[in-house]
């Protein structure tokens, strides 16, 4: 049951590295400790040749019931926070969960007629762009509650826009990908074994960091399209260009 559970979410909405991220394995740590380790355990404990038939049924029905308990608490926390969307927005990218968009929200883009990038839940992480709108007061309103710790655009899907219609506004943030090769924080060889895993030079590549729920990391994309290629665990925040 494990395996089928962690292993569709980590192929479908949780890819690599997103499961980094989001800091899934904290909660499937969870899992595995009650489900394969408390859970036998206990049992070892309470099984006696010489305990009423009736008292172990009891007693194993309870630890049935804690494993369920457990699995059901990862289920819907690992469901709960599973990426939707990638948003471009300003200076980064960050990753928005399932929970970070309320039911207002939705409503508020169904009224404006953005419905097509709706969450919904057979939707895999999708890539979009989150520009700030047009009308001042809305603008402002917006950037004044995202700094006393409200919601920021990333997670109002109504402002939401295919990240091909980005264009000059995403290639002007990118960071040349090799600033990326000096980082203390990649182990030796790891920027060429990466790099060639993606199979294109370096200038012809761009860099966005990207947050999350747990850690940052970092966004090659290819400069020309604006297509992104690949995801790196590795935070790049401090190349942002002030």
């Amino acid at each position: 049951m494990l395996t089928l559970v962690v292993g569709g979410l980590y192929i479908g909405w949780y890819y690599s590295p997103l499961w980094h991220l989001m800091g899934a394995s904290t909660v499937v740590g969870v899992l595995i400790m009650v489900d394969m380790g408390l859970g036998p355990l206990a049992t070892v404990v309470v099984a006696s040749p010489k305990k009423p038939r009736s008292e172990l049924r009891r007693d194993i029905a309870l630890i049935v019931v804690l494993q369920l308990a457990a699995l059901g608490y990862g289920v819907h926390a690992l469901w709960a926070m599973r990426p939707l969307f990638l948003v471009f927005s300003g200076d980064r990218a960050e990753v928005i969960s399932a929970t970070a968009i309320d039911a207002p929200e939705v409503e508020a883009a169904v009224a404006s007629g953005q419905v097509s990038l709706l969450p919904a839940m057979a939707r895999l992480p999708t890539w979009v762009w989150a520009p700030l709108p047009e009308d001042e007061e809305a603008r402002t309103n917006i950037v004044a509650g995202a700094i006393m710790g409200g919601k920021d655009v990333t997670a109002m899907p109504m402002y939401y826009q295919p990240l091909t219609a980005a264009g000059d506004a995403l290639r002007n943030q990118l960071i040349p990908m090799d600033r990326v090769r000096g980082l203390k924080s990649l182990l030796p060889g790891e920027f060429e074994r990466r790099l060639s895993a993606i199979g294109r030079n370096v200038e012809d590549l761009g860099v966005l960091p990207i947050e999350a729920r747990a850690h940052d990391g970092a966004v090659i994309f290819d400069r020309k399209t604006l297509e992104p290629l690949a995801i790196w665990p590795v935070s790049v925040l401090s190349l942002i260009r002030h």
